[in-house]
């Protein structure tokens, strides 16, 4: 439990740290959502909702998010959604198990992006869905480095009990 405690710390802190160092255009990696995706498939779906929510909390605390909540929200329901994921790589193809775990971060990201420029989703649609476009394709490239080190598939089936 202090292993977890001291990751999730970790990440924060490499959260707070990225918003400014790799940030392009505004636009930073999400190095939390990259944690929830792995601890929900490591610790399984119970552990997974509490560290994303947690997460998510304490960043909207420290001021990660500039909407109170967003990310307990969203972090959350994408634990949930990845939560269906454990063990199913074996279950599935291949493609369907990517095609599924993609499909969930390109949902967060419409809809991180809905709610904080929801005035370019008024004015200007195709801005809005490159603005989505990016800070998907940002955090996209991080994971798939991660990946390189430890794959979501290796993790779909770590579940620790």
């Amino acid at each position: 439990m202090l292993k977890i405690i001291f990751l999730c710390l970790g990440v924060l802190l490499l959260q707070l740290l990225s918003s400014e160092l790799l940030s392009i255009n505004q636009i930073s990696p999400d190095f939390l959502l990259i944690f929830v995706i792995y601890s929900t498939l490591i610790y399984g779906r119970l552990k997974g909702l509490i560290i994303a929510f947690f997460v998510g909390l304490i960043s909207d605390l420290v001021g990660v998010s500039s909407y109170f909540g967003l990310y307990s929200l969203l972090l959350t329901s994408a634990s949930y959604l990845i939560s269906f994921l454990i063990g199913s790589y074996e279950k599935v193809l291949p493609y369907i198990f990517h095609s599924a775990w993609l499909l969930i971060v390109m949902i967060y990201f419409m809809i991180m992006t809905y709610v904080k420029y929801y005035s370019l989703f008024i004015s200007d649609f195709s801005g809005f869905f490159f603005q989505a476009s990016y800070l998907f394709l940002y955090t996209f490239s991080f994971l798939i480095i991660f990946q390189y080190f430890y794959s979501i598939e290796e993790a779909s089936h770590a579940e620790e009990t």
